[in-house]
């Protein structure tokens, strides 16, 4: 399987793929982030995820910030494995996982739900 390793400032940090899904590696940068406690002039990131087509999981390997001079490299290799994903998640084909998702985001917004 093809695989991609990840090393942050030299250091590696995980080798991930999926012989049945995909595998994302996002690095990335906002503006301000006023709404949380302690806002900042701007984030800088990365995740490393995917999604397992067969079980139809979403999985992370890991995320994390990133600061000005850190140094991000992917190596991408032919390995017979990769290691375990951290965190699997029903996808979002199942009702569960909806739902779940919805309550989350209405305690964050500070919102109620009402049922029929």
């Amino acid at each position: 399987m093809t695989a991609i390793e990840l090393h942050l400032n030299g250091k590696r940090q995980c080798s991930v793929g999926c012989a049945d899904g995909t595998v994302d590696v996002h690095v990335f940068c906002g503006g301000a982030r006023s709404r949380h406690k302690n806002p900042s002039a701007g984030y800088t990131g990365f995740l490393v995820g995917g999604l397992d087509s067969v079980r139809d999981e979403q999985l992370e390997w890991i995320a994390g910030e990133l600061a000005a001079g850190d140094e991000v490299l992917l190596r991408i290799l032919k390995a017979p494995r990769s290691d375990p994903p951290r965190k699997r998640t029903p996808g979002a084909g199942q009702r569960a996982a909806k739902e779940l998702m919805v309550r989350r985001l209405a305690k964050e917004l500070g919102w109620s739900i009402r049922t029929k």
